[in-house]
């Protein structure tokens, strides 16, 4: 039979005893392109977000501001933080 010699066999053997390596190590490679983009995403969030800033400011504090009213009408101690804040 070709190909069926214990040398090619000796080969073939130990090329497959790294596959799992050359595997894991192409999954790890892709991992850590995701975790760059990441990253690059911060980046771009922040500066998609950032003229908008005083806006979502102004009004967290408008949020803020009508959890304390909202506290004084249930009689709660305005003083306190809430439990989203």
């Amino acid at each position: 039979m070709a190909g069926f010699s214990p040398s090619v066999i000796a080969e073939k053997l130990k090329e497959a005893g790294s596959v799992a390596e050359r595997v894991g190590n192409k999954i790890v490679e892709r991992a850590d392109a995701l975790i760059a983009r990441e990253h690059k995403m911060d980046t771009s969030i922040e500066r998609a977000f950032s003229p908008h800033e005083a806006v979502m400011d102004a009004n967290e504090k408008g949020m803020d501001d009508l959890e304390k009213r909202l506290s004084l009408l249930s009689n709660e101690d305005p003083s306190k933080p809430s439990a989203s804040g």
